[in-house]
């Protein structure tokens, strides 16, 4: 089982400028909302209430 090698100069299959940038920013924006999203499920605790517990 020989896999040929994988050659990208001969590739007939180009992607556009606009569809790589489009998908950079939708990625950033997803991946900023769940960022926002966990760090808002961070509870931090004040020193003088864990004393108290």
């Amino acid at each position: 089982m020989d896999i040929p090698p994988i050659n990208f100069q001969n590739a007939r299959e180009r992607v556009s400028l606009y569809a790589v940038i489009l998908s950079s920013v939708l990625w950033t924006l997803i991946i900023t909302i769940i960022d926002i999203i966990m760090i808002r499920r961070i509870y931090f605790t004040n020193i003088e209430e864990s004393r108290q517990l």
